[in-house]
């Protein structure tokens, strides 16, 4: 059953006075700088894992805490998974994909709130909550949906991230990274999977295009100009073997003159 929104009674562009409106402060971290930070001093409560949960390990981590980029289609499969194994989730540039499964409950059941700064999954008859948090950036609201599969009681919950980050430096695709879900839960390391930026939003993907296309420009005319200095440095080897060769022909005839 797929649901295009949240329930209309509990549509929030803005989270309830009793949600978390604690102010944040963005620390800028160069990419060398953020990468040890994160494999020094974060802890690993977490396991990634496959769609349906299986554990997978990446055999080709990069010894210097690097990651790979995608701006295409890309088959990073990797799920983050909490050690309790009450949820795992994964990200792109644009969205943030959370899976709650074991859920013994029907979708009139389940009462699933988003708020731009906080998400809740409880039972409705009981009060019984799943999954709270108030989620480690802002969120489009209207454009994150919810679906869940009765029949194996897993919940799919999409959220439109808002990008306030990305958008104040759109060439810094880094920005759009979420290093964990919840401000309190588990951060995840910088190098843990790879980087999918397929779906940046269009203005930051235009950018992307036009930098892209100028750096090809230059490497064309580096490559060019490199053809060039090579075939002139072929040339003038020629010329040099061919005034040797005349010298050296030269020379024998005076010889044979003089004998």
């Amino acid at each position: 059953m797929r649901f295009n929104r949240p329930q209309s009674s509990r549509l929030l562009s803005h989270p309830p006075k009793s949600s978390c409106l604690t102010s944040r402060t963005t620390c800028e971290f160069s990419f060398v700088l953020f990468s040890v930070s994160a494999r020094c001093f974060t802890g690993r409560t977490y396991s990634r894992v496959n769609f349906d949960g299986t554990p997978v390990e990446r055999v080709d981590k990069h010894p210097f805490c690097m990651a790979r980029v995608h701006y295409n289609e890309t088959d990073e499969k990797v799920w983050f998974q909490a050690s309790d194994q009450s949820h795992r989730w994964q990200q792109s540039a644009s969205e943030i994909r959370i899976m709650v499964s074991n859920l013994p409950v029907k979708a009139k059941e389940i009462d699933v709130f988003i708020s731009s700064e906080s998400l809740k999954i409880s039972n409705v008859a009981t009060g019984q909550i799943f999954l709270e948090g108030c989620l480690q950036h802002r969120i489009i609201t209207e454009e994150s949906v919810w679906d869940l599969d009765e029949d194996e009681g897993i919940l799919t919950i999409y959220l439109q991230k808002m990008n306030i980050e990305l958008f104040a430096k759109p060439l810094d695709h880094n920005a759009s990274d979420w290093t964990s879900l919840f401000r309190d839960s588990f951060k995840i390391t910088f190098d843990d999977c790879a980087k999918n930026y397929q779906d940046l939003p269009e203005p930051v993907m235009k950018l992307y295009r036009i930098r892209e296309a100028k750096e090809q420009e230059c490497r064309n005319i580096d490559n060019r100009e490199s053809k060039e200095r090579d075939a002139a440095r072929e040339l003038d080897d020629l010329r040099r073997r061919t005034r040797m060769a005349r010298l050296g022909a030269l020379r024998g005839f005076s010889v044979c003159n003089g004998m």
